[in-house]
């Protein structure tokens, strides 16, 4: 059969009684599966850490000399810079050509990246 489009596509279901089995998952599409509520996989402990790793990723694009411009939030404030390097527990960010602040790792909350 044609309409204006093309040819339609008619989809023909079998409707047969099946016996279950342990051996054999069955599928009805007329009774959709309804999705749970899920919560978050990563704990707080697992967040920093992949913050860690976005942080190591981005000194590392600063020291082959691809600086990324980052907003940083740090306790009750956010520092816009580009991150360069990590002494002693602390993060070093450049905030202009002749300053640089020092956030302490532990006071770093989330990262993000402003422009390449």
């Amino acid at each position: 059969m044609l309409n204006e489009r093309g040819p339609l596509m008619f989809i023909n279901t079998a409707n047969t009684k099946i016996e279950k089995s342990s051996e054999q998952l069955v599928y009805d599409s007329r009774n959709p599966k309804v999705k749970k509520e899920t919560t978050s996989l990563f704990s707080d402990e697992l967040k920093l850490k992949f913050d860690e790793r976005k942080m190591k990723n981005i000194i590392e694009m600063y020291n082959k000399n691809r600086p990324v411009f980052c907003s940083i939030e740090y306790n009750d404030e956010i520092v816009e810079g580009i991150p360069c390097a990590v002494e002693n527990q602390k993060l070093k960010v450049l905030i202009s050509d002749e300053t640089a602040k020092e956030l302490d790792l532990e006071g770093i909350l989330s990262i993000s990246i402003i422009r390449f």
